[in-house]
C-alpha cells in the first residue's frame, strides 16, 4: 500500500460527504430513500457534543418539489403567475388559534426574474373590452372596510412587458379610468391579467 493510501485509510477524524444521484433518469423517491439509509448508516450524523448524544445535525440536500409547492395560474405575454402556498402562524393573543393557509401570487418575467408577489392575492384573465368588468368585480369582491374607512385592493394591470401598479388610488371609478388610459391603443380581444389583494382597514 502506497504512502497516500495507508494516510487516507488511518483517517478518522475528518468530516465527510456523500453523493448519490440518478445520471440518466427522473427525479424518484428511491434516490431520496437511498441517501436516507447512507446518512443512517453513519456512527453520527454532524459534530457530536461531550455527552454522545446531542449534535449540530445533519441531512440531505435535494431539488425543491416544486410540482408540490406551486401551481402555476395563467401565463399572459411574457409573465407567468404562480400560487405558492403559505401557512402563517398567529402571533400574539391569538397564537393558541391554528395557523392561517393562503397562497400569495407570483408574477414571473420570461427571463425568469420574479418582478411582482402579493399575499392573498387572485389573478384574473381577460380581455381589454372585459377590463373595466373585471375590475368592477375585483375591487367589490376584495375592498375591506374598518374603522377607519374602505381600502381599495392593491390591484396591479399586466400586459406584453408592462406591470401598471393602480392601488394607489381611492376611488373605484379613478383606478378604471387609469386602466382604461393604461390600455388605449390595444386591440380590443388582446389578454390581459388584472392581480389584486386586500389590504388592511
Amino acid at each position: 500500500m502506497n504512502d497516500l493510501a495507508s494516510r487516507i485509510a488511518e483517517e478518522h477524524d475528518a468530516c465527510g460527504v456523500g453523493f448519490i444521484a440518478d445520471l440518466g433518469g427522473p427525479a424518484t423517491h428511491e434516490t431520496i430513500r437511498l441517501a436516507l439509509g447512507a446518512a443512517g448508516a453513519m456512527m453520527h450524523r454532524g459534530a457530536r457534543a461531550a455527552d454522545g448524544r446531542t449534535g449540530d445535525g445533519a441531512g440531505i440536500l435535494c431539488e425543491t418539489p416544486r410540482k408540490l409547492l406551486v401551481r402555476e395560474l395563467a401565463r399572459v405575454d411574457s409573465f407567468a403567475f404562480f400560487a405558492v402556498a403559505r401557512e402563517r402562524r398567529r402571533t400574539g393573543p391569538l397564537r393558541w388559534m391554528p395557523s392561517q393557509k393562503s397562497e400569495d401570487v407570483c408574477v414571473v418575467a420570461d427571463d425568469g426574474v420574479v418582478r411582482l408577489i402579493l399575499e392573498r392575492a387572485a389573478v384574473r384573465t381577460t380581455l381589454v373590452r372585459d377590463a373595466a368588468a373585471t375590475l368592477e368585480r375585483a375591487i367589490e369582491e376584495q375592498t375591506a372596510f374598518g374603522d377607519v374607512g374602505r381600502a381599495l385592493p392593491e390591484i396591479f394591470l399586466v400586459y406584453g412587458r408592462r406591470i401598471a401598479d393602480l392601488g394607489s388610488l381611492a376611488e373605484p371609478a379613478q383606478v378604471i379610468g387609469l386602466a382604461a388610459e393604461e390600455l388605449r391603443g390595444l386591440e380590443d380581444d388582446r389578454r390581459i391579467a388584472i392581480v389584486s389583494a386586500p389590504r388592511l382597514a
